[in-house]
């Protein structure tokens, strides 16, 4: 075999001397001689040096089977395999029935320290070279020792391990602490899973050294950044096959580029990259909100940037409208921005909250948002009714819909063009408006014209603007006496006994002309005349008085008469004419 093996050795001389004992009692019994094949005697092919633990100096003999006595180890070329033979000093003629095992043990270099032991997965022995007097192993790659490492080979009688022979050797080659089969694999939004093999895996490392560059996937403005972590034997899990490591407190959405490196005391071993993705997490709130208000359309713009971390690909955003804690409008959308009806004079919660896989993200919340006070709806229920010569008296109800704070209600009244009296005028007049406070539902309308018809109708007003106009209603003021004389009063014909006499009704007359009071006076006495008008009140109107002194001057006054009484005079003289 090429390779090297341990010095051989005499055995301690009080060993010799032991075994020489049992040699001889075997021998005189005929139990035992250590036998080739044709039945000779003989020593052992090698001699060795180690160390026995109990009895196991080949004096002792259990069920027949003594133990080990000493072993040499033989290294082939390949550090991965190598022969362990050792010699039974009495040996029985038969140890068909014998069972020997083995197992490993690491040594440190400096000072021998066990650092890994195998003893709880021992390995049979079953090739016993009867010539030669002792077992050849030879170590598979099941087995593969460490290069540079320092290892003891213990050789016991498998229904004892307690009687055993060791013997040390060192692998030849340098240490090579190097991870194999590193893969990062995809975990949950904030976690990669780790999982990698050690090429010599009886020979853990100390320490782990991870170092990870990471790039976000999504967002404006996409984080980039590098960490490192050391990471220790009690860290990780290890299964049959792979070691496994989870690492924690990433960023979601993320491509992270991982690096890992066995570390043993001062020495770091090569390592291993590879890369993953974290999944898609909950993403931050959206940016830059802004509510535009489009009053003549009622309508609110509201409008926001994507979130600047959005933890993935945002699916979509849904956007709430409150009222004093009860939604009362939702929106989903895929655009940046929605328009909303609203109401006047409300204050509105406005909340957009982004989506994507994982699900809502962080919402973000508007500050208490109030809709402009708007026009409320107009008054109900208008009424009107008469209260004076002068004045009539209105009242109505509150709005149904204020949209706002109600400032005032405002009464308007104009001239019914085609139910007053004195329409001839064509007066072109309209009331005043007349004002009251949001308390009140009625108002008193003055300064109107006597027995006119007025068409009237109130508003309602708020900050946000003046209503339209309730219902109309119509009413007349109370009648009072003329403004004005008769018009055109004049003569139209003498006699010696008779003047006769026209005029017009008065341009104002406040009322139903019921009749005229018309007077005529000689020598300081008035005699007065009444008659009912004709039928036909805007027409001319005349009367002849008659039996009067001829020749004699006269002055004649007439007046109109409603139910609010006479109106001013009007005056006309002449003198009747001489008789014959």
């Amino acid at each position: 075999m090429m390779g090297f093996h341990l010095s051989s050795i005499q055995l301690p001389a009080p060993q010799k001397q032991r075994c020489g004992i049992v040699l001889m009692v075997f021998i005189l019994s005929g139990l035992c001689c250590f036998k080739t094949s044709n039945g000779e005697c003989m020593q052992p092919a090698f001699s060795c040096e180690g160390s026995s633990n109990g009895s196991a100096d080949g004096d002792m003999i259990l069920d027949d089977c003594p133990s080990p006595d000493c072993v040499d180890v033989i290294l082939n070329g390949s550090t991965n395999q190598a022969n362990v033979s050792f010699s039974l000093d009495c040996t029985p003629t038969d140890i068909t029935n014998c069972s020997y095992s083995y197992y490993f043990q690491y040594l440190t270099p400096d000072d021998g320290v066990v650092f890994h032991n195998s003893s709880n997965q021992p390995k049979n022995l079953t090739s016993f070279d009867v010539d030669r007097g002792y077992f050849i192993l030879s170590v598979s790659d099941e087995d593969e020792f460490v290069p540079g490492s320092i290892i003891r080979i213990i050789v016991f009688l498998s229904s004892n391990i307690s009687f055993n022979y060791s013997a040390n050797v060192t692998i030849p080659g340098s240490f090579a602490p190097d991870v194999i089969n590193f893969t990062v694999n995809s975990g949950n939004s904030t976690s990669l899973a780790l999982s990698w093999q050690l090429r010599y895996p009886l020979v853990p490392p100390d320490m782990y050294y991870i170092a990870y560059n990471y790039t976000e996937l999504s967002g404006a403005n996409p984080r980039s950044d590098n960490s490192t972590i050391m990471i220790d034997e009690d860290d990780v899990t290890t299964t049959t096959d792979y070691i496994l490591y989870t690492l924690d407190d990433l960023l979601p959405f993320t491509s992270y580029y991982v690096t890992l490196f066995p570390q043993y005391g001062e020495e770091e071993g090569e390592g291993l990259s590879d890369s993953g993705n974290t999944g898609e997490g909950m993403s931050s709130q959206v940016n830059d909100t802004n509510v535009d208000i489009d009053r003549d359309n009622m309508r609110l713009n509201i409008s926001w940037a994507p979130p600047s971390r959005p933890a993935g690909n945002i699916l979509r955003y849904e956007v709430t409208l409150s009222i004093r804690g009860k939604i009362c409008l939702t929106i989903n959308t895929t655009e940046l921005s929605v328009i909303a009806e609203f109401k006047f004079n409300v204050t509105y919660t406005i909340r957009i909250t982004p989506f994507n896989s994982f699900g809502s993200g962080t919402t973000r919340e508007l500050d208490m948002f109030a809709t402009p006070e708007g026009a409320p709806t107009p008054p109900l229920n208008f009424t009107l009714t008469e209260l004076s010569l002068s004045s009539l008296k209105a009242s109505w109800e509150e709005p149904s819909t204020l949209n706002g704070v109600l400032a005032n209600y405002t009464v308007y009244c104009n001239l019914s063009s085609l139910q007053f009296y004195s329409q001839q005028l064509m007066l072109s007049f309209n009331a005043p408006p007349t004002t009251v406070d949001p308390d009140s539902t009625t108002a008193n309308i003055t300064g109107l014209y006597p027995f006119t018809n007025y068409d009237c109708y109130a508003t309602a007003s708020t900050g946000g603007g003046e209503s339209s106009r309730s219902n109309n209603d119509s009413a007349r003021t109370s009648e009072e006496e003329p403004a004005g004389p008769p018009e055109g009063f004049n003569v139209t014909d003498v006699t010696a006994t008779s003047v006769s006499l026209e005029w017009r009704r008065p341009s104002v007359p406040n009322g139903v002309i019921l009749h005229y009071f018309l007077q005529y006076s000689a020598y300081n006495v008035t005699i007065p005349v009444t008659f009912n008008t004709s039928s036909d009140e805007y027409s001319v109107t005349s009367y002849t008085v008659e039996s009067l002194n001829e020749y004699t001057n006269y002055t004649f006054t007439i007046s109109a008469v409603t139910s609010g009484g006479a109106g001013p005079l009007a005056t006309t003289s002449t003198r009747t004419s001489e008789a014959g």
